[in-house]
């Protein structure tokens, strides 16, 4: 469940953080169901290496769809 400002935007209304912002979260979430599987935890103080994951390829994600946003810098 997402606010509708985390998922959508009016491409040339929308600020360049709210792009990154909802990229961000669009990545995240889809590492979550590409990984989830791989990277289930049984206690939640293991939860860091879902979330670890799932941070990194959000990363990972935005520089491959926008690399102009130096997403690494």
């Amino acid at each position: 469940m997402y606010k509708e400002v985390k998922i959508l935007m009016k491409p040339n209304l929308s600020s360049e953080s709210l792009k990154w912002g909802i990229a961000q979260t669009f990545c995240h979430e889809l590492a979550h169901m590409w990984f989830g599987n791989l990277a289930i935890t049984e206690f939640w103080t293991q939860l860091w290496l879902k979330e670890g994951i799932a941070q990194y390829m959000e990363f990972v994600g935005v520089y491959t769809l926008f690399p102009e946003w130096e997403t690494w810098t």
